[in-house]
């Protein structure tokens, strides 16, 4: 949402904008589907797609003006060729931060750099003015005034995917993965978060999810809804398909 109370949604055809009474659709050049997106204090609407990546600005008549950043290195187009998808995009410590499996592309003050991944990265998370990377052989890296620090203790997960990093009260963090449930990362150890709640993430896959005001998780599932619990793993609400959500 921006300033304004415009609404914005990303999704295969494009970026769409909802003014409260009418919906409009752009397109990126290339016409790839978007899976990423983020609006900065400037009202910029940073998009990633893919092998495609920019922002729309609106120019005096609100018409929204897509501005590739990519097209920063058409003299070196392998650079942004091998991209592919850009699936998070962050604000962080005066950049913006562009993620795709195999790339990290920061801009600061509209100068473009880049990170090519010593393997393979999977998502990225901002926790608590905390940026991490996962790093699918190496764990967990923290990354901070252009540095990526590897957390100890966090290679324990490689052979999962981490979809969501929640903080919990007692500085730790939760990790939700894809298949093999949620887990605890405290003191440089990482373990199962054995709670009602993990159980049935393990039952159905998680998809990753939210927080609400800082006390109550969201966690989504592959096969059977969202379940929303307390900060203990206790299960609170769940909602599916039978339950009014259009799919599960």
């Amino acid at each position: 949402q921006d300033k304004k109370g415009n609404l914005y949604f990303a999704n295969n055809s494009g970026l769409l904008k909802f003014d409260g009474t009418s919906w409009h659709k752009y397109s990126l050049p290339n016409n790839s589907a978007i899976r990423s997106l983020k609006i900065d204090n400037s009202g910029r609407i940073y998009v990633g797609g893919n092998n495609e990546f920019g922002y729309f600005l609106s120019d005096r008549k609100g018409n929204l003006i897509y501005h590739s950043l990519s097209k920063l290195f058409d003299k070196n187009k392998e650079i942004t060729k091998n991209t592919n998808i850009i699936w998070k995009i962050h604000c962080y410590q005066g950049e913006v931060i562009f993620q795709s499996f195999t790339k990290v592309f920061f801009l600061k003050k509209n100068k473009l750099r880049y990170y090519e991944a010593k393997n393979k990265f999977q998502f990225s998370f901002l926790v608590n003015n905390r940026l991490y990377f996962q790093d699918k052989k190496i764990g967990l890296l923290q990354y901070s005034n252009g540095k990526f620090i590897t957390l100890k203790g966090t290679s324990a997960i490689n052979n999962s995917e981490v979809w969501a990093i929640f903080p919990d009260p007692n500085n730790r963090l939760i990790l939700a993965t894809l298949e093999n449930g949620l887990f605890i990362y405290d003191n440089n150890t990482i373990k199962p978060w054995q709670t009602e709640a993990n159980a049935y993430i393990k039952k159905n896959s998680s998809l990753g999810g939210c927080m609400i005001k800082n006390k109550l998780l969201v966690f989504n599932t592959v096969l059977n809804g969202i379940i929303i619990t307390d900060f203990n793993g206790k299960i609170i609400q769940h909602l599916n398909r039978q339950k009014g959500l259009q799919n599960n």
